[in-house]
């Protein structure tokens, strides 16, 4: 964090702080223990918050975001307000955790919901590669693999015979057949790769994608918006990810981007969240509850040699 960095500080009450609970554990997957430590504070007490910035100001300086939220009763706006504020400020606690060598926001993302939808989608373009490229038998089908290229220390070169094409024919091709349990053919295969290139042209980031759905549920749930899409609420979280430094000020007025990653995540039916940092001590109904939520497991046994 910038030592230049202006930060603001909000007491936030007990009573308000449940309301904020409620709305971050069901919409992000935010516990209590991503805003304070394992000890929580008596109920008389304030909670206190540090901000980047005024996390409200974004809501109130655009006309087109004011008249989306203008139909929410204000006392659920202040604690949309406050929602927000605790996200701010669970960011920079891991910031500050970080630094100091704890447990940092990427080790509290859902790791295998990265691999349904960024390591998928590299499977099976491997999977065509390896299909569709042409086999000469019993000779060499000599490959160069590279990786890290132009990363010094990083960069590898290896060339390797390949005789017989045993690596696409055989290792590779099994690899992600093994990965692909439901891709049968290579027809099947093209299908399921077009619908990641029509989805929209925002790169999977997992964390982002935490904020983009949740926000937009939230949203979508507090202000009753029929639209699957509408240009406001995609305002509103473009302009929340930029408060947040996870796009560019050129990302920040393009509320298509966001628009193409909601409409991705519904057609794939997923779900991102936050794991709750308390979910190592849930209960093993609590822990079914919470990943029937995502219909899907918390991690896909799929990718498990990948984690």
């Amino acid at each position: 964090m910038d030592k230049n960095t202006q930060l603001f500080q909000y007491n936030l009450d007990w009573k308000t702080f449940q309301r904020v609970l409620y709305y971050t554990k069901k919409y992000y997957g935010m516990d209590a223990l991503y805003f304070y430590e394992a000890n929580p504070f008596k109920s008389e007490e304030e909670f206190v918050l540090i901000c980047f910035r005024q996390a409200t100001e974004f809501f109130v300086r655009d006309e087109t975001i004011a008249k989306y939220i203008e139909p929410i009763a204000e006392d659920e706006k202040e604690v949309l307000f406050w929602v927000f504020r605790c996200i701010d400020w669970a960011f920079i606690r891991a910031e500050l955790k970080e630094q100091a060598e704890g447990e940092s926001i990427e080790d509290c993302i859902d790791v295998g919901e990265y691999y349904h939808q960024a390591m998928r989608k590299e499977l099976l373009g491997l999977y065509l590669f390896c299909k569709e490229t042409p086999v000469r038998p019993k000779m060499t089908n000599e490959i160069t693999l590279t990786i890290n290229k132009g990363v010094k220390n990083f960069h590898r070169k290896i060339t390797i015979p390949n005789y017989s094409n045993w690596m696409l024919r055989s290792a590779l091709l099994h690899y992600c057949e093994e990965h692909l349990g439901d891709i049968h053919s290579v027809e099947e295969a093209r299908v399921a790769l077009k619908s990641y290139q029509k989805a929209g042209r925002t790169s999977s980031n997992p964390i982002a994608d935490c904020i983009i759905y949740g926000t937009y549920s939230m949203l979508k749930d507090v202000t009753k918006d029929p639209k699957v899409t509408s240009t406001r609420l995609c305002k509103i979280i473009t302009c929340f990810l930029y408060y947040l430094e996870m796009i560019s000020e050129d990302e920040a007025v393009d509320e298509q981007l966001v628009a193409g990653r909601i409409k991705y995540m519904l057609k794939m039916d997923k779900k991102p969240r936050f794991i709750p940092m308390s979910y190592s001590e849930m209960n093993e109904a609590e822990r079914a509850a919470f990943e029937a939520e995502l219909h899907r497991p918390l991690h896909n046994p799929r990718f498990d040699d990948l984690l």
